[in-house]
């Protein structure tokens, strides 16, 4: 069997908690390069379900304790930030973390908002006196402006003909992974990005999304961008009953905008060699990362059994 390189979400924080520190943080970054993952990623959302730490702060601190392991936005919402805020905290967490970072964006209304739960309303724009119905442009504005912007190139700012602006730390350029389930995503992917960057997506639809960006990357005449996917999963032996599958199947339906007859397929259940042959599935359609998700409760017996299924899927 193959496998994508595998990736997991940090702990998501608990206010009030006792012991929620750093040490937490670090703890898990540490673990999730020992067991031989290739990534660690943070959300950074600003409203939703889930308390949210800003990203670039908490993969500063997983960059300070490990040496190998590439650090994960997922995702940011360029549309929300002022371009010199985007570049001084991307530019902090490449430096910090010596050239590791994985940058995910979107522009605000896809699966990783639905899924972490992220901007249930418009509050979060009215507040950075940002214009939701600009979304769109905006993330676009900024992915056209990026290569020059982090390489400390001057870069045009909004308002057109305002001015321009330039990031006083350049560093390199990290790879590029673009959100989004619409058809302008693959667009905006083979236009300015490294990677696609799916999430609760179920396989027959990464499938065909693989399959537009590869056909539109020959006609850009460029090489096919990689794939990322973020994914829940619940991995042991007696998981994925017919109980447990439907409920999680209504869950992922209902809150994260699923199709019902794709809903079943999206989250990944059962031992490790059945997760192995799942993983193997997702390289063949054209997968090279995977990147797992689960609740703080089985965090730490979750991250031992995606581990072993990675080894089983390598054949190691």
């Amino acid at each position: 069997m193959t496998s994508p390189q595998l990736g997991m979400f940090l702990p998501m924080p608990v206010p009030g908690a006792s012991g929620g520190s750093v040490r937490e943080i670090a703890d898990a970054a540490r673990r999730i390069e020992r067991v031989g993952l290739e990534s660690a990623w943070q959300g950074d959302l600003l409203l939703g379900r889930y308390p949210t730490l800003a990203a670039g702060s908490v993969l500063a601190a997983a960059a300070a304790v490990t040496e190998r392991i590439g650090l994960g936005y997922a995702v940011k919402v360029p549309a929300l930030h002022p371009l010199p805020w985007l570049a001084q905290d991307l530019a902090t967490t490449q430096y910090l973390s010596g050239g590791r970072v994985l940058y995910g964006v979107t522009p605000g209304d896809g699966p990783f908002e639905r899924w972490r739960g992220g901007l249930r309303d418009q509050a979060a724009w009215h507040a950075v006196g940002a214009d939701y119905a600009d979304r769109e442009r905006a993330t676009d504005a900024f992915l056209e402006r990026f290569a020059d912007l982090v390489a400390g190139k001057p870069v045009p700012v909004d308002p057109p003909g305002t001015g321009e602006f330039a990031l006083t730390f350049p560093v390199p350029a990290p790879p590029l992974l673009i959100g989004g389930d619409d058809a302008a995503v693959f667009e905006r992917v083979v236009r300015y990005g490294d990677a696609w960057f799916p999430a609760v997506t179920a396989p027959s639809r990464i499938e065909a999304g693989v399959t537009r960006l590869r056909e539109l990357a020959d006609a850009a005449g460029r090489p096919a961008p990689g794939v990322t996917v973020a994914l829940p999963v619940h991995l042991g032996e007696g998981t994925g009953g017919a109980d447990e599958r439907a409920r999680a199947s209504a869950t992922i339906a209902e809150l994260y905008g699923v199709p019902a007859d794709e809903a079943s397929d999206v989250m990944v259940f059962g031992p490790p060699r059945v997760a192995a042959e799942l993983l193997a599935h997702y390289a063949e359609i054209g997968v090279d990362r995977v990147v797992f998700s689960v609740s703080n409760d089985r965090w730490d017996d979750q991250l031992e059994l995606i581990a072993e299924a990675g080894r089983l899927a390598a054949g190691a």
